[in-house]
């Protein structure tokens, strides 16, 4: 995919975060592959899969990391080679909070795109349409209280008013400070 990709103009954003996020990772100390080694497309090409594989390696919540994957995603949705999993009691808990009136958001360490798809493409079916706004790490890491507080402000909600879920207990702290 990135050797197919990285010479396109919609891949020369993404090239340079990832570019900014090596510099980063590299100043903080961190043995991260440098972006400015390679020397034409195929070796940029290396490069950028193994800093990919890097930052997946190091569970970093990468923003460009994310949109890459999102767009992998989006060709094995459509082509039908993934189906996202969505277990039926979140289906059913999603249908009577609609029906209730309530609103269904959705803020994940995964991109706004590949939110989309895994409700999109659902072993339930299209979920999409049960869910009002996605929110993703360009909204802010996830574990601060001010990524709840502009979730709240984008959906108008008073952020008492909003019930978060996670998997993570700094996360609900987070939600809870905001």
């Amino acid at each position: 995919y990135v050797q197919a990709a990285i010479g396109s103009d919609a891949f020369a954003p993404i090239f340079e975060a990832l570019q900014q996020e090596s510099i980063k990772e590299r100043a903080a100390g961190e043995d991260a592959p440098s972006l400015d080694q390679a020397q034409n497309e195929a070796s940029h090409a290396a490069v950028v899969a193994n800093f990919a594989l890097w930052l997946m390696d190091h569970d970093r919540k990468s923003t460009p990391l994310k949109e890459i994957q999102g767009q992998l995603w989006q060709r094995g949705y459509e082509q039908g080679q993934i189906e996202g999993v969505v277990y039926p009691d979140v289906v059913d808990a999603m249908r009577r909070w609609n029906d209730a009136g309530h609103t269904v958001a959705i803020y994940s360490s995964g991109s706004v795109q590949a939110q989309k798809l895994i409700f999109g493409f659902s072993d339930a079916g299209d979920l999409r349409p049960l869910i009002r706004a996605y929110f993703d790490t360009t909204t802010g890491p996830k574990k601060e209280r001010e990524s709840y507080t502009l979730i709240a402000r984008s959906l108008d909600i008073p952020t008492q008013d909003i019930l978060f879920l996670s998997d993570n207990p700094d996360e609900l702290a987070a939600a809870r400070d905001a």
